[in-house]
């Protein structure tokens, strides 16, 4: 299932169904399609012609969460690492998600 920071609806029905029944969900783009990678910005953009800027939106995002992609930046400086890192070990640290 598609799961993210920026598109976390599997939370909603299936996160609590696979943890009563104590079964993995195994989840795919957890940059969100490279957005929440770090690598483009407003200032920044994809280049024309890359996969990130010519097939848009090609995994859903909830408005409401885009912010988090600046707290995922935050925290990545914070602690030297990637915003990559942080959006991924994010991912790999909640309930019921398996690789």
């Amino acid at each position: 299932m598609y799961y993210s920071l920026v598109g976390r609806g599997l939370e909603h029905e299936f996160q609590s169904f696979a943890e009563y029944h104590n079964i993995g969900i195994p989840v795919w783009s957890a940059l969100a399609g490279g957005f929440l990678s770090g690598k483009y910005s407003r200032n920044n953009p994809a280049p024309v012609g890359t996969r990130f800027a010519e097939a848009g939106q090609f995994v859903p995002f909830d408005g409401k969460r885009l912010r988090n992609r600046r707290c995922i930046e935050r925290v990545a400086k914070r602690h030297d690492a990637s915003p990559a890192r942080v959006a991924l070990a994010w991912v790999l640290g909640r309930p019921a998600v398996r690789v």
